[in-house]
């Protein structure tokens, strides 16, 4: 599998990364997807990552930019290129990083569909209250000059 990955290089000079156009767009997924190419480049080397991306595009039809939210149709992408064998080393490697990262408790993400989940509803929540936050501050900031028009 991996001499087939080699082997796919030299179809890739044409390939574009979703994630030159789509990383600035999508901030709350870049942690999590950092830790998807750290995972990959755990078992595989820095050098294939991109590989594996365009195999899972030309071969499964499974963008990278899917993987947050369709984290079981990854999973069946990276069976489908790379067979169980490859496969569940990346899903184990791509669970630890999440889990790291993230400093969840590991007995609560047993895989990596769980893991990229609740790492989801992490970055959610915090962007929730990163909101609240900012709001208050807000009202903070008006408020004297609200008081003032009343006098």
């Amino acid at each position: 599998m991996l001499l087939c990955l080699k082997q796919s290089h030299s179809s890739l000079a044409s390939y574009k990364s979703p994630r030159d156009s789509s990383r600035g767009k999508d901030h709350d997924h870049y942690e999590i997807q950092r830790c998807v190419d750290s995972g990959i480049a755990d078992v595989f080397g820095k050098g294939l990552v991109e590989i594996v991306y365009w195999q899972l595009e030309t071969e499964a039809k499974f963008w990278e930019e899917d993987i947050i939210n369709r984290p079981k149709e990854f999973a069946a992408g990276l069976v489908q290129i790379l067979g169980k064998g490859y496969s569940k080393p990346i899903e184990e490697a791509i669970r630890n990083r999440i889990v790291a990262h993230f400093d969840l408790e590991p007995k609560r993400c047993s895989n990596m569909e769980s893991a990229i989940i609740v790492a989801l509803k992490i970055l959610q929540i915090e962007k929730s209250e990163a909101q609240t936050r900012s709001r208050a501050i807000d009202v903070i900031i008006t408020l004297p000059s609200l008081l003032e028009s009343f006098y």
